[in-house]
């Protein structure tokens, strides 16, 4: 374990994957690159009965199959029903939502809109199944230019934002939040970028980049292109900064990393993360990886000193899951480039008018609330996850996976 010395003057990253039990750990570290003994072979099942609620929460069911079925041994009949039952929704709900997503992804395609599957379907094809790697929405990412007309296809599609995600000014959309979150009444489900979230971090990070590597691929009988592997390999390493801030694990997002890694070893990631000036990012991911593919300590070790201010910066920036820039919604400004986060805050403190008369009924309501919401996070509250009043104040919507 680190010391408090060590935690003081190199704190690193925060472990989103500590104190995660043996039978998620299995599920996770399964035929990693490194993996050896009970996390490549057989579980003991006792471990899986006991991590049961954070398997069927983080969809790691299929791989406790997995598990299950190397074992041997004979499961519980009340988990082994629990796993089976999950993993068939989770087949289905991700059978369903790309059935209902493959129409509006051609409407893009017959308006010449270039765009790159990222996420779900991109990763799952390195899944040793399919069905390993469920997901409940589709992220794209376009260019900044084609934003606009992509929404007006997805609305006029009968696709809609929640009222929750909409922003305190229109210009907010391309300026100060990295995308938005669109659902159909049918099940659709589509996740449009213009840029890839944290903002912060990935300024160098352009479309024409990812799109010179991207692959073919189809999704619900739609030919697409699919982020190449490389650039998965990166994009959920910054999934797991994303959900960090959110206070979330990312446990899906380190399955990705573990099997991307298997694939791909390490040779041409060290240019990629390096293109995009996140080299940084790259030896805190070495250091979980390894530790959750090894039994042992999970806790990262010391950070690289040639990017210690890159650390700093982001422990600073208030990436540990507790921090109160985290916690309140004026934090989001923290993960926008400087110019972008001043026009955040100006935009949030003094929102449009009807914004505020519809949420609030009014400037002195909403300034109200601001106050009292700033007054419950320095109390220990945590916004990020209320969905009542003071949640309200939030110009996007709150999303694990």
């Amino acid at each position: 374990m680190e010391s408090a010395l060590q935690r003081r003057f190199a704190p690193g990253l925060p472990n989103s994957l500590e104190g995660i039990g043996p039978g998620v750990r299995a599920c996770l570290a399964l035929d990693g690159p490194e993996s050896s003994g009970d996390f490549g072979g057989s579980c003991d099942l006792r471990d899986i009965e006991e991590d049961l609620p954070d398997i069927l929460t983080n969809r790691l069911s299929p791989l406790a199959l997995e598990l299950v079925r190397r074992s041997g041994q004979v499961p519980d009949p009340d988990v082994y029903q629990a796993l089976q039952d999950e993993t068939f929704r989770c087949s289905i709900s991700t059978t369903h939502l790309v059935a209902q997503t493959g129409p509006v992804l051609e409407a893009l395609n017959r308006s010449h809109i270039k765009f790159l599957v990222m996420k779900g379907p991109a990763v799952a094809q390195f899944h040793p199944a399919l069905a390993h790697r469920p997901y409940s929405d589709i992220d794209i990412l376009v260019r900044p230019t084609d934003f606009e007309r992509t929404v007006e296809i997805l609305r006029g599609a009968g696709y809609f934002a929640s009222e929750e995600s909409r922003p305190p000014w229109e210009w907010f959309r391309t300026t100060c939040i990295e995308g938005m979150n669109f659902q159909s009444q049918q099940g659709g489900a589509i996740d449009v970028h213009h840029h890839l979230p944290p903002w912060v971090f990935t300024k160098e990070l352009s479309f024409d980049a990812l799109y010179s590597s991207a692959t073919p691929g189809e999704v619900g009988g739609v030919e697409t292109l699919y982020l190449g592997a490389e650039h998965a390999f990166l994009v959920a390493a910054l999934h797991v900064l994303n959900d960090l801030w959110k206070g979330d694990r990312s446990l899906l997002s380190w399955r990705d990393l573990v099997v991307l890694r298997r694939c791909l070893g390490r040779g041409g990631l060290e240019s990629v993360f390096e293109s995009a000036s996140l080299r940084w990012l790259l030896p805190y991911v070495d250091e979980t990886l390894a530790a959750l593919c090894e039994p042992g300590d999970s806790a990262p070790g010391w950070f690289r000193l040639r990017y210690g201010p890159k650390y700093a910066r982001l422990y600073a920036l208030g990436w540990q899951r507790a921090s109160l820039t985290a916690r309140h919604p004026a934090g989001w400004a923290l993960r926008l480039p400087a110019l972008r986060g001043f026009a955040y805050l100006t935009g949030w403190l003094v929102p449009s008018s009807s914004f505020v008369r519809e949420r609030h009924g009014g400037y002195i309501a909403y300034w109200q609330d601001l106050a009292r919401s700033l007054r419950r996070v320095a109390d220990g509250a945590d916004l990020r996850s209320v969905p009542q009043r003071a949640a309200s104040l939030l110009p996007y919507e709150h999303k694990v996976v």
